[in-house]
């Protein structure tokens, strides 16, 4: 099992973007979100975490409950998360009320470049800021 790189969700990311978009909309969103992210923190992925196909096993997706919708997990958020060397890292997080799915050349996209990412950033932890901005300009 991993832990969590940083808070879980990488400024400068897709995911940190759709966040905080999601924040604005729902009131309740750090509190979903935050026992979900502490979760995956503190046991890794769970049984019940959905393996994305076509990801060797990397990436993950949790269905996390949107205590605003009142219709549990099923018209909740969506977090797809990446096991790496460095730790677990969100690739990407949305509500599924919004958009049903990640496309799989997205997916594959987002993985490549968190992957890319961390290995830098763990090659060089002092490069984290440099490797964050031009992550965030791409």
């Amino acid at each position: 099992m991993g832990h969590l790189v940083g808070s879980g969700i990488i400024p400068g990311t897709g995911a940190a973007r759709d966040a905080k978009q999601l924040k604005k909309e729902n009131r309740s969103f750090d509190k979903d979100i935050g026992e979900a992210l502490a979760d995956l923190d503190a046991n890794g992925s769970s049984p019940s975490d959905d393996p994305i196909p076509d990801s060797n096993s990397v990436l993950f997706k949790r269905r996390v409950r949107n205590r605003d919708a009142n219709k549990g997990k099923r018209d909740g958020y969506r977090i797809i998360y990446g096991v790496f060397p460095e730790g677990i890292a969100l690739v990407a997080i949305f509500s599924k009320s919004e958009r049903t799915d990640v496309p799989r050349p997205d997916l594959h996209r987002l993985l490549a470049t968190m992957s890319s990412l961390l290995g830098r950033i763990s090659e060089n932890p002092a490069c984290t800021d440099d490797a964050l901005a031009e992550h965030k300009s791409d």
